[in-house]
């Protein structure tokens, strides 16, 4: 981004706003910081660096506001790509794992969630939820290693509402619950893999909790 020419006129005894380049080095002379300004507002590409002088993030600002890709790294790799517009998140940030390989797509608009994000674990798609207007609502669905669908459920303003199924791997339900507003509100109901229902009991979320932090890391 080529910066205009500086426009600011300072009054008499007030300090000159930033124009140019800027940088800032730590006590053993590393590069930490560096940035473009403009009329005292930030302006082109910032580029912050950890202590090795490994590069952390870059940003691109239009006077003051991020505008474009933000790039964030860790130990020299690339693990996020977050796009702005106007100083807030506008269009599809991705996040990666050390080989590379997508690990998270979430759309965002305005600077907020919104419609489907999908996440990935060694390339294989693990789960898929939607959100409107930064708040988790509707279906998500949990997938296993192999692809196949394990847990299906759906979502009111960020908790659990209506049916929670798990699946057996051939693909027939394994267990079904129901939810009200983030609540359990009946027993649990189970059933072998040939689809027969089996005796049930009042189940904890003990399960559920443990193979969602298994999906997002």
């Amino acid at each position: 981004m080529q910066a205009p020419a500086p426009s600011a006129v300072n009054a008499p005894g007030e300090p000159a706003p930033l124009q140019g380049l800027m940088e800032s080095r730590d006590e053993a002379g590393v590069l930490r910081l560096q940035s473009y300004f403009l009329d005292g507002k930030l302006h082109g590409l910032l580029t912050s660096f950890d202590e090795k002088g490994q590069r952390v993030q870059e940003a691109c600002y239009a006077y003051g506001l991020q505008e474009g890709k933000t790039r964030l790294y860790a130990d020299a790799h690339l693990f996020a790509e977050r796009p702005y517009k106007g100083g807030l998140l506008q269009g599809e940030a991705l996040t990666y794992a050390l080989s590379g390989a997508v690990s998270a797509r979430q759309p965002y608009v305005a600077g907020v969630l919104e419609g489907e994000s999908l996440f990935y674990h060694l390339g294989q798609l693990v789960r898929s939820e939607r959100h409107v207007r930064g708040v988790l609502q509707g279906r998500c669905r949990d997938y296993g290693p192999d692809g196949q669908l394990v847990q299906q459920s759906h979502y009111e303003n960020n908790l659990l509402d209506g049916t929670l199924t798990r699946y057996w791997p051939g693909g027939s339900a394994m267990e079904v619950l129901n939810f009200k507003a983030g609540k359990q509100d009946a027993a649990v109901k189970r059933f072998a893999p040939d689809g027969r229902e089996v005796t049930a009991s009042a189940d904890k979320l003990t399960f559920m909790l443990r193979v969602e932090k298994w999906v997002k890391g």
